[in-house]
């Protein structure tokens, strides 16, 4: 049964309208999910309910059913042994957490964490996540004639990064070259990328295929189904085996047709490249319309939503999978291979050599901030 109170839902692909569903938290994110002062020890009951919570979650909600009752088999059977009896300190407790699920199956989206008490006014400070103002487009602009650039580091789906988004490509419209740089991209939201494909598809096309559960997809997943149905997404229900929720996330030229469909587009990546960066990798790099430079991404490629376990510590709990529909397999624990393989520092300067840009790769991106 779940007994944890629901958070808000993260996700490794959606960007939903009304009920956020972000891709899930990066080691970055993961390590603020929350840090405090002082924190009171943890109690043998608090350590009782947090587990139990937690294999529940795992129980009900991980991609994978039978992967989820090894994770909760195994978190009980250790907390039956005594195995948490001489972790007092919240920080020790939630890491060793993660370390046992971790070896049952290593999944980099599912982690424990922290979460200091509610402060004075009654709100929880966030969990990894960008406040309204924060700019997922952290540096744009033109590197050389008509070589454009823009930098991600998330996709948060908020307003400023959609804002911004829509600026700089009505700015590059008909540039020759786009450089994305998703080597930092930590994950977010599927808004940013609906924007991005619109102007870069010429025709309607599917791109990959997110998969839930049945059970899933009517709980913590409902939003994401909800906004598929509504529109407000580009997700669509498509046919999936008995037990299974399917949708394909696809791509239609803006209104006015797509200003960058004839532009050759490179994505830099690296081992940083995490979650919803390497949807936007997969995407790219399966409908040929990146070359991709760099090194093959993190490797998380499930996305799902965010729990809180007892009154103070959070969960990550991963509930579906995004796969390439024409092998049926994702990148969990692989990461997306780049078409051209140099070390991460290397990737601009490479690509810019290719479009015959003879400038230092560095000093090009100062002269942008």
């Amino acid at each position: 049964m779940n007994i944890a109170r629901p958070l808000s839902l993260l996700l490794c692909a959606g960007a939903l309208a009304m009920v956020p569903t972000p891709f899930g938290m990066s080691a970055a994110d993961a390590a603020a999910l929350g840090q405090s002062d002082d924190p009171a020890p943890v109690t043998a009951d608090e350590r009782a309910i947090v587990v139990e919570q937690l294999a529940g979650l795992l129980e009900e909600r991980y991609v994978f059913a039978d992967v989820g009752h090894q994770y909760a088999a195994a978190l009980r059977g250790k907390l039956a042994a005594g195995a948490y009896d001489d972790l007092t300190d919240v920080h020790e407790f939630s890491r060793q957490l993660t370390r046992d699920m971790r070896e049952v199956s290593r999944d980099r989206h599912l982690r424990v964490g922290y979460r200091p008490p509610r402060d004075d006014e009654g709100e929880r400070p966030r969990m990894g996540m960008p406040g309204p103002d924060y700019n997922g487009l952290t540096r744009s602009g033109w590197l050389a004639d008509g070589v454009a650039y823009m930098r991600y580091d998330a996709f948060p789906g908020n307003e400023t990064t959609l804002e911004a988004t829509r600026a700089a490509l009505a700015d590059y419209a008909g540039a020759e070259s786009l450089i994305i740089d998703a080597r930092a991209h930590r994950g977010g939201f599927l808004s940013e990328m609906d924007i991005l494909f619109a102007e870069l598809f010429a025709d309607p096309q599917d791109l990959v295929i997110m998969q839930m559960r049945e059970a899933v997809a009517s709980g913590s997943g409902a939003p994401m189904l909800e906004s598929a149905r509504n529109g407000d997404v580009r997700l669509r229900e498509t046919d999936a085996p008995d037990g299974l929720v399917y949708l394909t996330h696809y791509t239609a030229p803006a209104t006015g047709g797509a200003s960058l469909a004839d532009t050759k587009v490179y994505l830099l990546t690296s081992k940083g490249t995490f979650s919803a960066g390497e949807h936007l990798s997969l995407v790219l790099k399966r409908t040929g319309r990146a070359t991709l430079v760099g090194e093959a991404t993190g490797g998380g490629a499930h996305f799902g939503g965010g729990e809180l376990l007892g009154t103070r510590f959070g969960t990550f709990i991963p509930h579906g999978r995004t796969f390439d529909p024409d092998t049926g397999e994702s990148w969990e624990g692989t990461g997306v291979a780049p078409d051209i393989e140099v070390e991460r520092e290397d990737a601009l300067a490479e690509v810019l050599r290719l479009e015959g840009v003879e400038a230092d790769a560095e000093t090009l991106l100062a002269a942008l901030d």
